[in-house]
């Protein structure tokens, strides 16, 4: 079935090499397993992949949409590689989505303006933490959003992201100034004794 596709994929592939593997397992169970999940994966056509592809469209996140393509493709190549399928539908199917290379950035006023909002803005604590630690670290969103207690070393005002969590390969010290350590403070009190900085609320061994 498509479910144990996925699942072979995510152990076998996905977790052992990828950063973002639990970006694939969010966005299959979110817009494919619940539609094709008990589905035999051989069966699932061309056709039906553009269709789900409209689908996430329709509901108004085209990038989205280019994220999945992305993704099932290469859970179905996997399957090809294992001698599971035969074929994989989704080769050649074009992203549904133009994106273009975002070279804005916020000047100083812009970068006030966006941190005071965020205190009223309708979002869990968590988040407004996490993109303020964004804004103070300047580090990319799913170093901050994965980071663990363990790469913290606070007396030394320190944060070490490991070589398997970083875009290059090669480990990252990145130094902690004081709005920074007050943001690690403030996510410590609501986070208890998790490994995760910003632990799932539903799993609680994984990252938001």
């Amino acid at each position: 079935t498509v479910d144990e596709l996925f699942r072979e994929y995510l152990e076998k592939y996905a977790k052992p090499r990828k950063r973002s593997a639990h970006e694939d397992e969010r966005c299959i169970e979110k817009d494919v397993l619940p539609y094709w999940g008990s589905r035999k994966a051989k069966s699932i056509t061309r056709r039906e992949g553009i269709l789900l592809l409209d689908r996430i469209v329709d509901r108004d996140a085209p990038i989205m949409a280019n994220r999945t393509l992305a993704v099932v493709r290469r859970v179905f190549a996997f399957g090809v590689d294992r001698d599971i399928l035969d074929a994989n539908p989704f080769l050649g199917i074009k992203p549904p989505a133009k994106e273009t290379r975002r070279d804005r950035v916020l000047n100083d006023d812009e970068i006030r303006a966006f941190w005071n909002g965020l205190q009223s803005a309708h979002m869990p604590e968590s988040a407004r933490l996490a993109i303020k630690l964004l804004l103070t670290t300047i580090q990319r969103r799913g170093e901050v959003v994965e980071a663990t207690w363990s790469e913290f070393d606070i007396p030394k005002r320190i944060w070490t992201i490991s070589a398997s969590r970083t875009k290059n390969g090669i480990v990252h010290t990145v130094p902690l100034s004081e709005a920074a350590l007050e943001l690690l403070a403030a996510i410590k009190k609501d986070g208890d004794d998790a490994i995760w900085l910003f632990p799932s609320p539903r799993l609680k061994d994984k990252p938001i």
